[in-house]
Order: structure tokens, then sequence, then C-alpha cells
């Protein structure tokens, strides 16, 4: 394997060497540097990580430009932190996060998030590193681009889309997995601090896949004093929005509380304060009452037809105390209640309570058959009798769809 390894990288500097990238029109020279590359990183994955970060420092930059600009297309959209492109190889589809600013905040990826595994947590496969990055007194560098799954679309995306309809199994799925993945990320002390629709993507399957923590911290602190403020506002905790100079102390609930304004969201098919459009109102009454200015603050109107287990946990969430709120593990391991309460509905008692303008027919049907099996796969983990039944449905309704 290593002789392979040391082959495959001695191909690739030898054609760097050689060509000038940019005047390459050869579609058999395109082919198989892409099958190189391509065979690099699955080999690598075999690898320890420290040896991944060494393998890289190996690809020269003007290698990683031609993989840019000749065998990646756009896939998102620009940001503060970087942009994001589909990068198609023989045998896989990746996404391809490329960082300003040298890649400085690259740095957490490498550092922690490489090694995050689970199945509703977006995977990050490499750091990528060019030779501009690493400093030739140590050969160490930060790297400007991660490698990640490939996702199809935002969660936002679906939920503002009103043509096509959020059905039960829907609801449900998304809603266990989010609190699946966010008890794991907490598990390991990492606050994502952005946690919104937008920030959730959705496979080729349906399955969630949590992404962004570009702005996520670490929960252990040596102080108890408020985090920086970041991410969007129509989603943050009361204290979070609070100004420093009040030191309000902040932890892992704001997470919660993000995850209330989604249950919401997908409730309603509604932009969290529809009716507020001044960001300022916002933000200042949401913490106002916190330091006793006020005792009004904005509220998510929680329709009266919500199933009573649902809005419950959707309360529970939006606790305007952080001391009273829940937490993902209280969530996950109290999830049978709500999910019951939705899975016993029929499909046109949801679509009647959840006020969704589109047919059932719209729900999309290629997301059918996984969220059938998410629910089946709960039903399993929580191994509740009064749902037993609704476990049989789901898989006849995985045959169904399959």
């Amino acid at each position: 394997m290593y002789e392979k390894f040391e082959e495959t990288i001695a191909f690739v500097q030898d054609i760097c060497k050689m060509v000038d990238f940019r005047q390459i029109s050869d579609k058999k020279v395109h082919h198989r540097i892409y099958s190189e590359f391509d065979m690099i990183l699955s080999i690598l994955q075999r690898f320890e990580k420290e040896i991944y970060f060494m393998a890289t420092k190996l690809i020269p930059k003007e290698a990683f430009d031609f993989f840019r600009n000749q065998g990646i297309k756009q896939f998102e959209t620009k940001g503060a932190d970087g942009q994001v492109y589909t990068m198609n190889f023989s045998s896989h589809t990746y996404a391809l996060k490329t960082a300003l600013n040298k890649g400085v905040g690259m740095k957490k990826y490498m550092d922690r998030f490489l090694d995050l595994d689970h199945i509703t947590v977006l995977k990050f496969k490499y750091c990528l590193q060019t030779e501009e990055n690493i400093d030739p007194r140590t050969s160490t560098g930060i790297p400007n681009a991660v490698m990640m799954e490939h996702c199809i679309e935002s969660l936002a995306n679906y939920i503002n889309d009103h043509e096509r309809y959020i059905s039960r199994y829907f609801y449900l799925a998304w809603a266990f997995e989010i609190v699946n993945g966010m008890e794991y990320l907490h598990y390991y002390h990492i606050i994502h601090r952005d946690l919104k629709p937008d920030n959730i993507l959705l496979n080729h399957i349906g399955m969630i896949k949590i992404i962004d923590l570009d702005r996520a911290t670490s929960e252990i602190r040596k102080d108890n004093l408020p985090m920086s403020v970041m991410g969007s506002y129509r989603y943050m905790a009361p204290e979070y929005l609070a100004p420093s100079d009040y030191k309000i102390p902040t932890d892992k609930k704001i997470d919660v509380w993000s995850y209330g304004v989604i249950l919401w969201q997908m409730f309603t098919r509604k932009r969290p304060y529809y009716s507020v459009e001044n960001k300022y109102a916002i933000e200042t009454g949401m913490y106002q009452k916190l330091i006793g200015e006020s005792n009004k603050y904005p509220q998510l109107d929680i329709l009266p037809e919500t199933p009573e287990p649902l809005k419950l946990l959707i309360q529970k969430c939006l606790a305007y105390k952080a001391e009273d709120r829940v937490t993902f593990d209280y969530i996950y391991e109290n999830f049978v209640p709500p999910g019951r309460s939705i899975i016993t509905t029929s499909e046109g008692g949801w679509k009647e309570i959840t006020r969704q303008k589109c047919g059932i027919e719209s729900a999309d049907k290629q997301y059918e058959h996984y969220t059938a099996a998410a629910i089946a796969r709960f039903l399993d983990i929580k191994e509740d009798k009064k749902l037993w039944s609704h476990k049989q449905l789901m898989e006849d309704i995985c045959r169904m769809i399959n």
C-alpha cells in the first residue's frame, strides 16, 4: 500500500513539473490526472490522520488549482467564510469548501472536526493544504480547503418551498435526527451556535446532515462569561443576544432554543417572528426581559391544533430562562410521547392541523423511503410497546416504496 501511495504521489508531482495546467486541453490527460488524484484520496482513507496531513503537503498548489478550475463546479454560494463546490470523481462525489484568508478558519476542522463520526453530522473527509500555506521552517501549515460529504439541498430549501409537502413521516424523522446529531455534538462538548434550517442539509435519500461548524465553540470554558455572538438572530436564545456588558452566561442550551425554533418552523412553514421585520426589535426585545427592562419579548405563536406532546416539547425548548430549558439528552430520552402524537395522527389530519397549502401527493418521493425507514429505526430504538403496531406499518411502507 505504501509503495502504491508513493508512486501515485510521485506521478502527480511529475505531472505538475512537466505541464502548465492552465494550458491542458487533452481530455485523456484530464481523465488520467483525475483518476490518479482520486486514487490518492482512496488510499489516504486507509491512513491515520497524521499521515494524511503529511501526504497533502506533497501536492503542489498548481495541482490543487487545476482540480479546482477544471474538475470542480460551483455548488452553493460564496459566504463570509468561503465557497462550496461540487467535486466529481469516478468513485465519489464530494463537496469542497474553500476557505478565505488562506484557510485560517479551517484549523478547527484539522484539530477537531475530522474526528467527528455520526450519521447525522456531515462527515469531513479531508483537509487540503497547499504549498503557499506551509511554513518552510516547520513543514506544517493550515489547510485552505476541506472535503465533505455531498448533499442535495438544505432543510431550509424544503421548508420554504410551499409546493412541497412535509408529511408527518418527514417531520418525525427529521426532528428526531436533528436531536440525535446534536446530542452527539454536545456529548463531545461542541456547541453549534448557528443551528438553523440553512445549516441542516438533506442528502440524496433525505437523511439529515448537520453542517457549518465554523462558528462552533467548546462547551468547556475557564470562565462563566458570555460567548461572542455569532449566528442568525431569528434562531438565537435570549441570553445569547444580550450585550456582553451584562455578563449573562451562555452554554449549550442556546442550541436547544434554536432546535425549538426549527420544530416550530417545520410545523408552520413560516419564518420565525415573521410579523417583525426589524432586526433590532427582535434582538433587544429578546434580552430586555432578562436584564429587567421589559416584561414582554417576541414569541412564536404555537398553533392551537399542535399535538399536545409536541407543543410541550417546543415550549420546553423555548423556555425563556436557560435553566428552565431541557437538554438534548432529555429530548432524546423522552421523544416517544411527541413521536407517538405525530405518528398516530392520520396524514389527512396532519395536513389539516399544519395548515399546509400544498397537496399530500407533493411530498418528495425520493425521500419517502428513507423517512419511513428512519421512523421504523426510531421505534426500534425506543422500544415502546404502544408503537409496535406503527413499526409494522412503517416496515410495510418501506416495502411498498422500495
